[in-house]
């Protein structure tokens, strides 16, 4: 049992975070009987991955001595922040959400001592996974209705301010640096989730949000899904490894992003319609992804636990 956890990859969690927000998202389009089928899927992801900590502490302190494991770990308490929203009638939701988010703050800190250690700021040693931890904040701002606003609003405003920032290096470190190892370069479908997660933290945890903001980041985020959707064609044939991590969340953030700004424009019934079918399709492309990734991820550890029940 030990091996099968020492070969359980902390990226896992974007699969779980994934399946998360999957959750959400079939509860926000009324089809409760698959938010909550989806949300123990995830549910379950996720104690596979603190069984990870608690069995084996000493591997989980090695793969995050990697920044780009390390960059990708604050999937974790993202995934907690928002299943958590699932039991925020219980009083004990709120200590769980802050402490998520707490912990979250804290890879935010470890990740930028690493890098200012290693000295990653060079143009080939960039990653796009950076943008879980620094805009993955944003997902305070998701989850903040049922907890605190305030903390939520926060939380946005950092996330944005990071994804304005970081964008620009990541861009050149991709297009212009090149040089990406294969195993990698699934994380450039990363490229997708900031735009789409800002302007969901955006729609959630301000009551009057203001139009111009929601078009620009709706635009800039449909524009990086295409990108990523071009992007995962020309990948999908690559050998399988826990990067493909990175195809999942940034399709279903984008499919959400894009069903909650729906409201708050004033479309004709030709555009609406248009607009309804441009969600259906981002979900269904997300769900088809997110399950290509998962039953490959299971294969995989199903080899794993082979290994371990022979041993």
């Amino acid at each position: 049992m030990k091996h099968f956890f020492t070969q359980l990859p902390i990226p896992f969690g974007g699969v779980a975070l994934a399946i998360a927000t999957l959750g959400s998202f079939f509860s926000f389009e009324h089809l409760a009987f698959l938010g909550t089928a989806v949300t123990i899927i995830s549910v379950i992801l996720l104690l596979l991955l603190i069984l990870k900590l608690v069995i084996t502490p000493r591997s989980v302190i090695r793969e995050l001595g990697s920044p780009i494991i390390m960059s990708v770990a604050p999937t974790i308490p993202m995934t907690i922040m928002i299943l958590i929203t699932n039991f925020s009638n219980y009083p004990i939701a709120k200590l769980i959400w802050l402490l998520a988010l707490a912990l979250h703050v804290g890879f935010i800190f470890t990740l930028s001592g690493q890098i200012i250690k290693s000295h990653l700021f060079s143009r080939q040693r960039i990653s796009p996974s950076w943008f879980v931890t620094y805009v993955g904040i944003g997902v305070g701002a998701i989850t903040c209705r049922p907890f605190n606003s305030i903390i939520g609003k926060n939380c946005f405003w950092v996330a944005l301010i990071c994804y304005v920032v970081l964008l620009p290096m990541i861009l050149n470190r991709i297009y212009r640096s090149g040089n990406i190892p294969s195993a990698m370069l699934p994380l450039i479908t990363i490229l997708a989730a900031p735009g789409s997660l800002c302007l969901d933290g955006y729609l959630h945890a301000f009551s009057h949000p203001q139009l111009p903001m929601i078009i620009a980041l709706l635009v800039i985020s449909q524009i990086f899904y295409l990108l990523t959707i071009i992007t995962i064609h020309g990948m999908i044939s690559l050998p399988f490894a826990s990067s493909f991590a990175g195809f999942t969340f940034p399709l279903v953030i984008s499919a959400s992003a894009l069903a909650n700004a729906r409201p708050y424009l004033s479309l004709g019934m030709i555009y609406s319609i248009t607009y309804q079918i441009l969600v259906i399709i981002e979900s269904t492309i997300a769900v088809a992804v997110v399950i290509y990734v998962l039953v490959r991820f299971v294969v995989q550890m199903k080899v794993a636990m082979s290994h371990d029940l022979s041993e």
